[in-house]
């Protein structure tokens, strides 16, 4: 599904194709809230060229939370796992040695030895989707739980039509999927090896009053 669909979809859903010129911001405002209760979605993303700032530094996507694990392709093709070494100790690798070892300083990566120009380097890591915003436009997150976008803007929508009760009833089935979400994020990060450099904060509890 991707945002038009997703557009589609919600109106169908409600009945109510006299709210096409709303829809977008009842998605919209879906978007804040999952962005607001979902603790982190696990993506990945390749880094290339254009995100090189300098040598061995890359700048990090915006929407990362936590950084899990690194891949990288050696000359022969094979891939293999980048270890992360940690700030202080990344100068004690040489520039020209094969990609070893990573460090994160705030928005930034940065890798030693110097990737080649052409060298994959493939972050997987948690976070939020980017939004929404040309039909075409989709993401993981809404491709694995569409359901969450189409109860979040059925929230919305309910509400702006006044329908509380179907308001709540859309809202029970966010609030659950963002908890089994959340849930599953739990379980992954407690049984990972990697250490994360972001502090989540607190969560919003499921079940919040409208």
């Amino acid at each position: 599904m991707n945002y038009g669909q997703l557009k589609t979809f919600v109106l169908a859903e409600a009945h109510r194709a006299d709210l096409t010129a709303e829809v977008a911001g009842f998605i919209r405002r879906a978007e804040g809230m999952i962005r607001r209760r979902l603790v982190g979605y696990e993506l990945t993303v390749t880094l290339d060229e254009d995100d090189r700032d300098a040598d061995g530094v890359y700048d990090l996507p915006s929407n990362l939370l936590m950084l899990r694990v690194v891949f990288t392709t050696s000359s022969s093709g094979l891939s293999y796992q980048v270890e992360n070494c940690g700030a202080p100790n990344i100068r004690e690798y040489g520039p020209t040695a094969p990609v070893l070892v990573y460090a994160v300083r705030g928005s930034q990566i940065e890798f030693r030895g110097v990737p080649a120009e052409d060298q994959e380097l493939e972050l997987h890591y948690f976070g939020h989707p980017a939004a929404l915003s040309a039909d075409a436009d989709e993401n993981t997150l809404l491709t694995d739980h569409e359901s969450l976008y189409v109860e979040g803007a059925l929230f919305y929508l309910y509400k702006h039509t006044q329908d509380v009760e179907l308001a709540q009833g859309a809202l029970d089935v966010f609030d659950a999927t963002i908890e089994a979400l959340n849930d599953a994020h739990a379980r992954k990060v407690s049984s990972g090896s990697n250490q994360g450099h972001y502090n989540f904060g607190q969560r919003r509890p499921a079940g919040s009053s409208m």
